[in-house]
């Protein structure tokens, strides 16, 4: 998602909120789950959130959700 010449986070409890600092990227595997779980029905396979590569929250905007999934 982007907002102005920045990217927002998808999540909810974050999107709409005025932050000054970065969150840990520990807290995108909600996020992660989330897409694994379209990703899995969409492809038919069973995966795993391996690494949260970046996101909005960890690079104040600069950077997308990038996710690495493992196939089960």
């Amino acid at each position: 998602m982007v907002h102005g010449e920045r990217f927002a986070c998808a999540c909810s409890n974050f999107n709409k909120l005025k932050r000054d600092y970065p969150v840990s990227k520990t807290y995108c595997f909600c996020c992660g789950g989330h897409f694994k779980y379209h990703y899995e029905i969409m492809l038919g396979v069973n995966l795993r959130v391996k690494e949260v590569v970046t996101s909005p929250l960890d690079s104040n905007g600069m950077n997308s959700c990038v996710f690495t999934f493992d196939i089960v």
